[in-house]
C-alpha cells in the first residue's frame, strides 16, 4: 500500500500534472512550468541516493517517511491555498517529497531477512502498486473535468498523501514480514 500511494502521488500524478497545475493556478509560463517540472525531478535525485543510506542505519525508517511525507503534504497545501505565492517553493517541496520513493524501496529490503524473500516482497509490492498507482492520473484528471477545477483533485491528492504517511509509518517499523 505505501509504495503504491507513493508512486500514484508522487510519481505518476504530480509528473504528469504538475506543469499544467502551475500553469492554471500558479500564474507560470509554459516555459516555467517545465523548468520547476525539472527542478523536481534534479532535486529528487540527490536526497534519493543520500537519505535511504541513512534511514537504512536507523532501526525505524518511519520518521524519514513521515518527514518526507510532509515536505510533500506542504507542497500540495501551498499549491492548493496560495499556488502563485511561491511555485518554486511548492516544487522545491514536492522535490523533497518524491524522495520517498527511494525509501520505500529500501523499506522492502528491509523487511525481508534473504535476497529470495525480498524478490517475493518486492514483486507482490511492486506489482499491486504500480496497479494502485496507474488509476492516479486518470482520477486526478477527471474529477478536474467534473469540478472544473483544481481544489478537489488536491483534496483527493492530500487524502491520498495522509494515507500513503500513516501506511509508510507503519511499514517503516523496524521488522521483518
Amino acid at each position: 500500500m505505501f509504495f503504491g500511494l507513493q508512486a500514484l502521488l508522487l510519481a505518476f500524478v504530480v509528473i504528469g500534472w504538475l506543469p499544467r497545475v502551475l500553469m492554471d493556478v500558479g500564474g507560470v509560463s509554459r516555459g516555467e512550468a517545465g523548468l520547476l517540472l525539472g527542478l523536481l525531478a534534479l532535486l529528487a535525485l540527490p536526497i534519493s541516493l543520500v537519505v535511504p543510506a541513512l534511514a537504512a542505519r536507523s532501526g525505524s525508517q518511519s520518521g524519514w517517511i513521515v518527514g518526507l511525507g510532509g515536505c510533500g503534504l506542504a507542497g500540495l497545501l501551498g499549491l492548493l491555498l496560495a499556488p502563485s505565492f511561491s511555485p518554486l517553493l511548492w516544487t522545491v517541496l514536492l522535490g523533497l517529497g518524491m524522495s520517498v520513493f527511494s525509501l520505500a524501496l529500501t523499506t522492502i529490503a528491509l523487511r525481508a531477512r534473504t535476497g529470495q524473500e525480498t524478490a517475493k516482497l518486492s514483486g507482490m509490492a511492486q506489482g499491486f502498486g504500480y496497479l494502485l498507482a496507474a488509476a492516479g492520473p486518470f482520477l486526478f484528471g477527471l474529477l478536474h473535468d467534473v469540478t472544473g477545477g483544481w481544489t478537489v483533485p488536491f483534496l483527493m491528492l492530500i487524502g491520498v498523501l495522509v494515507v500513503q504517511i500513516g501506511v509508510g509509518a507503519l511499514a517503516g517499523r523496524p521488522r521483518y514480514v
